[in-house]
């Protein structure tokens, strides 16, 4: 692994950070990102796609972060980790290679329904299914109002199965509850229908194939987190530059000074930590501890630069109109939508011990 970073890494980063930039254009993030094509930077060749890794990914999502864009871009990708492994012969192999065209192509967005915030994504989903009639409720799907398609991940108590339904499915109902990001909604499924195609995968493949998926999602979701991170960091940057107090600019007190600092020095372990996982999911060898360690560092990172970013504001940084306000706000949501850092740190604890004694 370098610890440099790659030049067509800067050369992306830079595309994406333009392009999001809001001077650019009045489109949604999502539109500006399919202008640099950054929905195929993950998929294969063979699926249209220009198969550059985890690691320039990573860069999309810290860009994303960085500017507080809500966009489907790491649920479509998601979903699109879970179309790619689905079996050649199975059921729903058209599905899965009709919905990879049409998200290579920028014509699909996908949003996961799966569990609360903070559970285990893998068990979420609980239903009762009756003749393939399913019926239950999902925990918050991130920007499922606006998405044309949902992943469905549900958990009937025997087997696991993920399922591609369109947003308007007879029998699926959407409420919306903004509190968990804009367009988010609990999916309500009340005798709905859900057929054989529409199904990617069931027992233990289904589990096998979520879980392939969720460990890249991860470390996406990693890179995001970082991002946030970096964004409210420089907002108080900004501020405590501009702030004076007591004939002096914040940022000459060394209260603030070691406080940023400190931040920041995490700021450059946690992405060197994500860079890692990336690097480790490319080359083949990464370990069941890559994925949650970096996840929870950097949701504990998040959580923590946004706190200390709007305490530099003080007051005033708890209104809206100030952008360090959105970046506390989201960090909460964001650094719980796929493991508490609680249960990814235990997660990662017992991945860990295996590696030193085998598994139990």
């Amino acid at each position: 692994m370098r610890i440099t970073t790659e030049p067509l890494e800067l050369q992306v980063r830079g595309a994406v950070r333009d392009a999001l930039t809001p001077a650019h254009g009045p489109d949604g993030p999502w539109a500006r990102l399919l202008e640099v094509g950054a929905q195929r930077f993950g998929l294969p060749a063979e699926r249209d796609g220009f198969d550059l890794g985890q690691g320039v990914q990573a860069a999309v999502c810290e860009e994303l972060g960085r500017a507080l864009a809500g966009s489907p871009y790491l649920d479509t990708m998601l979903a699109a980790d879970c179309l790619g492994g689905v079996a050649a012969d199975g059921l729903a192999a058209a599905t899965a290679a009709a919905r990879l065209a049409l998200i290579a192509g920028g014509r699909l967005r996908v949003a996961v329904a799966a569990g609360e915030p903070g559970g285990d994504p893998a068990d979420a989903l609980r239903v009762d299914r009756a003749g393939g009639v399913w019926n239950g409720v999902t925990g918050p799907a991130r920007g499922a109002a606006d998405a044309e398609e949902l992943l469905l991940v549900l958990d009937t108590g025997a087997t696991a199965s993920l399922a591609m339904v369109p947003r308007d499915e007879p029998g699926l109902a959407l409420d919306p509850c903004p509190a968990f990001g804009p367009g988010a909604c609990r999916v309500r499924l009340d005798r709905a229908e859900i057929g054989a195609g529409q199904v990617l995968a069931t027992g233990a493949a289904g589990h096998a194939l979520f879980a392939g998926a969720l460990e890249r999602a991860r470390v996406r979701q990693a890179a995001y987190l970082c991002g946030m991170a970096l964004g409210a960091l420089e907002e108080a940057v900004r501020h405590a530059g501009a702030r004076r107090q007591f004939g002096r600019r914040l940022v000459d007190l060394q209260v603030v000074q070691h406080g940023l600092a400190e931040l920041l020095a995490r700021l450059d372990a946690a992405r060197l930590r994500v860079r890692h996982a990336a690097w480790s999911l490319d080359s083949g060898v990464a370990g069941a501890a890559a994925a949650p360690e970096s996840l929870a560092m950097a949701a504990e990172l998040a959580l923590d630069a946004s706190r200390a970013a709007l305490h530099v504001h003080g007051a005033r940084g708890m209104a809206a109109e100030w952008p360090v306000h959105g970046y506390y706000r989201w960090a909460i949501v964001e650094a719980h939508r796929l493991g508490s850092p609680r249960r990814l740190w235990e997660e990662a604890g017992r991945a860990r011990l295996a590696e030193r004694t085998g598994p139990a």
